[in-house]
């Protein structure tokens, strides 16, 4: 083998050797048809065009139904093919990364064999004749491999806890101003009050101060008439 396998940077399936292009052909047409991908809520990838789910996800589900705990990568991104038989089973991620390291058991599961196509006729040959060799640039890969999913993995996991605190202190945040605001508002209420209640004294005092002098002239002119 001459290095890496080349994979699509979306659905992490295999590409041909002879591709240029870094996505596999379903995951360039589906690009062209709905946009961009997004985070397939299920298994994580780069690969959810439509419906927050990728086409391996969502063609599972339909098949199999909602997808279970992975028993190695715990991500909820595995389906129960035989649901009489119900038990610990993988994800496609590990499913993979667990056949190119010629693995046949994972986290105490059994790795599904591999489904034969009649396009692999030719190749298992030549994978025959040089297994010595790619036993060992497999198992290479396959750490590689491993070593970076662990590592997404744990990416993955800071950035849900860093959301997570950021979340909180948002929530904080707003309860705090929440807090602010009905002590604005009752302070403004408390103060138009207060300036209603000196309003109306200092208009009483006026009135009263009207009503004295108005009575001390009454008086005068009394007086006054009398005298006369």
């Amino acid at each position: 083998m001459s290095g890496l396998v080349k994979k699509c940077c979306n659905c992490r399936v295999d590409l041909p050797e002879s591709s240029s292009a870094p996505q596999c052909a379903k995951c360039q047409k589906n690009e062209q048809k709905y946009g961009k991908p997004t985070t397939c809520k299920f298994c994580q990838l780069n690969a959810a065009f439509h419906e927050q789910k990728c086409v391996y996800c969502s063609h599972s589900e339909r098949k199999f139904g909602p997808p279970v705990s992975c028993a190695n990568c715990k991500l909820n991104s595995a389906f129960q093919k035989h649901p009489r038989a119900a038990g610990p089973t993988l994800c496609r991620m590990c499913i993979m990364q667990a056949r190119s390291m010629k693995q046949s058991t994972l986290a105490g599961v059994t790795v599904p064999p591999l489904e034969k196509h009649s396009s692999s006729t030719k190749t298992s040959g030549k994978r025959k004749r040089h297994e010595k060799s790619s036993d060992e640039s497999a198992a290479k890969m396959g750490r590689a491999e491993n070593a970076l999913a662990q590592t997404d993995l744990m990416h993955l996991q800071q950035l849900r806890d860093k959301i997570a605190r950021l979340s909180s202190t948002i929530k904080e945040k707003e309860e705090m101003i929440l807090q602010r605001d009905k002590t604005i508002a009752s302070m403004k209420a408390a103060a138009s009050s207060m300036e209603r209640k000196h309003r109306e004294k200092v208009e009483q005092l006026q009135k009263e101060k009207e009503e004295a002098i108005t009575t001390v002239i009454e008086k005068h002119r009394t007086s006054k008439s009398k005298k006369t």
